[in-house]
C-alpha cells in the first residue's frame, strides 16, 4: 500500500512589517499642509482621508525628517527613497499636499482634487519620483 502523502498546513502568510518606520501626528486646524521639501528617486505619498482622528504622517525605507508648522507639517526629504502614508482627517475643511512646491492634491470640503486617481475610497497613491502633473 502507497504512502499516504504527508498533510501541509497552509496559513496566509503574515503582512511584511514596516521596519524602521517614524513619523509625527498633530491635531488638525481647520487648513493643513503637508509639504514634501523634495522630488525622490523613488517612493511614494499615499493620502488617505480618514473619518476621524489627527492628521498622522509616517514614513519606513529611508530616513526624513518632520518640522511642524502653524500651517501643517513639512516633511524634509532630500535624498530619500522613503515611502509615506498621509491621515487627513475628513473634518478638515481645506488640506494642500505638495511636492517640492508643486501642489499633488488639494481638498476643498468634500471635494478631493489630485495629480492621481483614488486608489480605493478615499486613498491616494501620489509618487514621489516623477510626480504626475
Amino acid at each position: 500500500m502507497p504512502e499516504a502523502a504527508p498533510r501541509v498546513s497552509r496559513q496566509p502568510a503574515a503582512p511584511v512589517p514596516r521596519h524602521r518606520e517614524s513619523g509625527v501626528a498633530f491635531a488638525p486646524a481647520a487648513r493643513v499642509e503637508v509639504d514634501f521639501s523634495d522630488v525622490q528617486e523613488e517612493g511614494s505619498a499615499r493620502v488617505v482621508i480618514v473619518p476621524t482622528g489627527a492628521v498622522e504622517v509616517r514614513h519606513w525605507g529611508g530616513v526624513a525628517a518632520y518640522a511642524l508648522t502653524a500651517r501643517g507639517v513639512v516633511v524634509e526629504n532630500p535624498g530619500s527613497r522613503a515611502s509615506y502614508e498621509v491621515l487627513i482627517p475628513a473634518a478638515v475643511a481645506r488640506v494642500r499636499v505638495r511636492i517640492a512646491g508643486r501642489e499633488v492634491l488639494t481638498k476643498n470640503g468634500a471635494t478631493v482634487s489630485a495629480s492621481v486617481r483614488p486608489e480605493s475610497g478615499n486613498a491616494y497613491v501620489i509618487p514621489l519620483s516623477a510626480s504626475p502633473r
